[in-house]
């Protein structure tokens, strides 16, 4: 009977022992796997953040040219307002009457031009206010599922 109790005992302390290291390497599984799964998500964070960043540098690059060429569009626009004012102060003939009539074309023109610009800055402004919304979503549900990107 005491032999079959040792026994029983030894079988108990095995399986006792074989039950811990198995739940220490399911442990430490789960550990990798989620260290893994959260390095995963940082590098795909960081992939999504800096594809992002780009978007919002050709957008503003964009942004820029755009402004620009629509501040050199006004300014012409103004000079030829001015010539057409001029054109119209001075007493003529046809010929003046017939650069009158171009001008005021060209100004309308013009004008057509810069509301394109307009409309294009404001739409390129639009998916900039977008894009910078979906990251800063993004950085929230990191931080929400503990994953800081900054350190």
């Amino acid at each position: 009977m005491k032999n079959q109790n040792k026994r029983m005992i030894k079988t108990g302390a095995v399986v006792l022992s074989a039950t811990v290291i198995f739940s220490l390497g399911v442990v430490y599984a789960a550990h990798s796997f989620l260290n893994w799964t959260g390095n995963s998500a940082m590098v795909n964070a960081g992939i999504y953040i800096e594809q992002t960043a780009d978007k919002i540098i050709r957008i503003t690059n964009q942004n820029k040219a755009l402004t620009k060429e629509k501040a050199e569009l006004e300014r012409e626009l103004e000079s030829l307002r001015q010539q057409l004012e001029e054109a119209r102060q001075e007493e003529g003939w046809t010929e003046k009457d017939q650069q009158i009539a171009d001008l005021n074309n060209q100004i309308i023109q013009k004008q057509n031009e810069v509301e394109h610009l307009t409309r294009e800055l404001e739409a390129a402004n639009s998916a900039a206010q977008d894009i910078q919304n979906k990251l800063d979503q993004s950085y929230s549900k990191l931080e929400d599922a503990g994953i800081n990107i900054w350190d």
